[in-house]
């Protein structure tokens, strides 16, 4: 489980956003195993957008754009993400209005609470069967016998 970061727009006309997770996958199993994690950083290297260049299309859409710029960069220092594999994945989910995040996390934390729960659950009601039915003998042998 990561966390996931958003960038929104500033617009409140057209209001959008982006979501990412900061993890890239080294093959096409996405596993534990198979992934790096990105480096979120401040800007580096700031670009102003031409209005006269083809980067220029932002201008196109709205006369006021309101995108942010970030920053990232794949991998750890000296992991050799590069050299272990050609295969890059990253996820990003664009959308206009503002993007909800996943709930995986409260699923998460519900399915770990439950499997640790009843398993817990199940070791109490188990203690205390033992100590009744240990109480529950010692009790009936201390009586002697009556005998007519």
């Amino acid at each position: 489980i990561f966390n996931v970061f958003q960038t929104k727009t500033i617009d409140t006309i057209y209001p959008a956003s982006l979501l990412w997770k900061p993890v890239v996958y080294q093959s096409e199993d996405r596993t534990v195993e198979q992934n790096t994690l990105m480096h979120i950083y401040d800007l580096k290297n700031n670009v102003t957008i031409d209005r006269n260049i083809d980067q220029g299309i932002f201008y196109s859409f709205l006369a006021y754009p309101s995108v942010s710029a970030f920053n990232i960069s794949l991998g750890e220092v000296n992991d050799g993400f590069f050299a272990k594999t050609n295969y890059t994945f990253i996820q990003f989910t664009a959308g206009i209005e503002y993007l909800e995040t996943d709930s995986t996390k409260v699923f998460v934390t519900v399915a770990l609470i439950a499997s640790l729960a009843l398993p817990g659950l199940v070791a109490i009601i188990a203690f205390i069967f033992i100590l009744k039915r240990r109480f529950t003998r010692q009790s009936s042998s201390s009586y002697d016998a009556i005998d007519d």
